[in-house]
């Protein structure tokens, strides 16, 4: 696939990927490979006021995805990922799985002004998903939506955030404004009793 590659874990099934192009277009840089012995998707991208790039998505084996692991929550099915990359994505810093013992899915980045890293998605077991969690509405629900606040270098995880109905939620969306207050955008199928106010 593509050119110039470099491989940051077992390649398996499907692999997630990054490429990094030329602003015309003409030039290949690079391409990373985010892999694991089974399916990765990557389904978000954010870059830093550094350049660094931020990969979210899928895998459904943390145990051998891409490099330099450190995992919140408690491992079980596919679980959310969030990758740091060089901007020439010659160096994977860290790998931040977000996880349940379900299945989890980030589909969404965002960086405030601080460098801090937001991840928005979605999971089947809100109960034990990542860590550091308050509760936004009614679990109990086919999914929850989750919001997700890691520090740059992905070594800490601030606070976790789960919007909830007694129904399915799913985020697909993030933004931050100036002031540093973080919106979401998603869908749920109770709106009578998903989040509050």
């Amino acid at each position: 696939f593509a050119t110039n590659r470099v491989i940051y874990g077992t390649t398996g099934l499907f692999d997630a990927f990054v490429v990094k192009l030329s602003n015309d277009l003409s030039t290949l840089y690079k391409t990373a490979i985010l892999a694991s012995s089974s399916d990765d998707i990557a389904l978000a991208l954010a870059i830093d006021n550094s350049g660094n790039v931020f990969v979210g998505g899928f895998t459904d084996n943390s145990s051998d995805f891409a490099t330099n692991r450190v995992i919140y929550g408690t491992d079980g099915g596919g679980d959310a990922f969030v990758v740091k990359l060089s901007n020439d994505l010659n160096t994977l810093y860290k790998t931040a799985i977000l996880a349940s013992s379900s299945f989890d899915y980030a589909y969404a980045l965002a960086i405030d002004n601080s460098g801090n890293v937001f991840v928005g998605g979605y999971t089947y077991n809100s109960s034990d998903f990542a860590t550091n969690r308050v509760i936004y509405g009614t679990t109990g629900g086919m999914t929850d939506v989750f919001v997700v606040k890691l520090s740059n270098d992905l070594n800490t995880l601030y606070k976790t955030a789960i919007l909830a109905s007694s129904s399915f939620d799913y985020a697909y969306a993030l933004a931050i404004d100036n002031s540093g207050n973080v919106f979401v955008g998603g869908f749920t199928d109770n709106s009578s009793d998903f989040a509050t106010n």
